[in-house]
């Protein structure tokens, strides 16, 4: 509400707030007038202006800090993205290379179960799978140009050849499955299909 005097009869005259700078008329002298902006008035429009620009201060605010966390969500499912797609690249470049990492494991397996009291049908089978793994992974070294390997791997088919098989007394039989279970758990780690050479980009000299 605004009060004023009325500048012609002096009489109190009051209006509501959205009048101000409106054309009025005195209803004591009948002079027009434009409803006046006291000091009241200016007061309570800059306080309202002034909370009006705090609370959009801190509507700003707060949208830029939802804004950041967005960001930070989005940054940090990025990361992950590419934490995950570099991982799946590794894994396929270290499975992809190694096709005998399977063979090897199986042969691990019945080599150190070979240490356990079996039927004698266990150490036959054990005989098949270590003669064939020890071939799968000769050839492979050999066509990965892992000349050791294939010599090394070679001789283990030959000593686990079911056709012609080397008997063995059992004491010695268990450190030699010890030794060949190591060798197979090596062979599945350091053999491994060469990685493709990049060609050169540099132009040839003139």
């Amino acid at each position: 509400m605004v009060k004023f005097p009325c500048g012609r009869c002096g009489a109190r005259l009051q209006a509501d707030d959205e009048l101000v700078h409106v054309p009025g008329q005195c209803p004591a002298c009948g002079v027009e007038f434009l409803v006046p902006a006291t000091r009241q008035y200016l007061a309570k429009v800059a306080t309202i202006k002034r909370a009006a620009r705090v609370k959009e201060a801190r509507l700003t605010a707060k949208t830029e800090r939802r804004a950041t966390v967005a960001a930070r969500a989005v940054a940090r499912r990025e990361r992950c993205a590419r934490a995950a797609e570099a991982t799946r690249r590794a894994a396929q470049s270290f499975f992809g290379r190694r096709l005998h990492l399977v063979p090897c494991l199986i042969a691990m397996a019945f080599l150190l179960g070979a240490l356990g009291h079996w039927p004698y049908a266990y150490y036959k089978i054990l005989r098949w799978v270590t003669c064939a793994a020890a071939i799968l992974v000769a050839y492979l070294a050999c066509e990965y140009e892992q000349r050791w390997a294939a010599w090394l791997f070679g001789a283990v088919a030959i000593l686990f050849n079911p056709l012609l098989p080397v008997h063995l007394t059992r004491d010695i039989w268990r450190p030699i499955d010890v030794i060949t279970a190591v060798l197979f758990f090596l062979a599945a780690i350091f053999i491994a299909e060469p990685r493709p050479k990049q060609e050169s980009e540099t132009e040839p000299p003139p």
